[in-house]
């Protein structure tokens, strides 16, 4: 009989010789008629630990580096640069995580998503004329904190109207 550790041990080599597709239902089963809840969380959080990879690694290194909003077509074109062998898929793939464990950012911008690993907040005025975008910045949300029961980690705001441009073009 095996103790309760080498048990899970047992478990984990298991799992990582199966397909992915095999392993999740495996998973399912086990964890329906198996486990009780107690050694099924801690299993679980065992077996969706990411590895870290130095393709993950020269990715948050990036990440890191940057100021400013980026897209991922932008990281992946700044790190193919560095390691020609990581993929968008990859770049795709680790922004999604990095936004599950809430560590990164997304805005929607000019119909792309863009990124940030600061609290920003992201704002447009949007011309209903000539449909330019001009981005600005909000400092103060004292109007938005006194509307929101909770704490506001980021935002995105658009605003539509007229710009001066078209204003002056209408005027004339």
């Amino acid at each position: 009989m095996l103790g309760c550790c080498q048990g899970k041990a047992v478990l984990f080599f298991f799992f990582l010789s199966l397909s992915p597709l095999t392993t999740c239902l495996l998973r399912r089963y086990i964890f329906k008629n198996v486990i009780d809840s107690h050694y099924q969380k801690e299993l679980f959080d065992t077996m969706t630990k990411s590895r870290r990879t130095k393709q993950k690694e020269l990715l948050q290194s990036e990440i890191s580096s940057l100021t400013s909003f980026f897209t991922a077509d932008e990281l992946y074109e700044n790190i193919k640069k560095k390691d020609s062998a990581i993929g968008i898929a990859t770049v795709y793939r680790f922004l999604k995580d990095l936004r599950k464990r809430k560590e990164i950012h997304s805005y929607v911008c000019e119909r792309k998503i863009v990124y940030s690993h600061n609290e920003d907040n992201h704002c447009h005025f949007i011309c209903q004329k000539c449909d330019k975008i001009t981005h600005f910045t909000i400092n103060k949300i004292d109007f938005l904190r006194k509307q929101i029961n909770g704490d506001i980690c980021h935002f995105q705001i658009d605003v539509h109207g007229v710009c001066n441009n078209c204003l002056k073009k209408g005027k004339t």
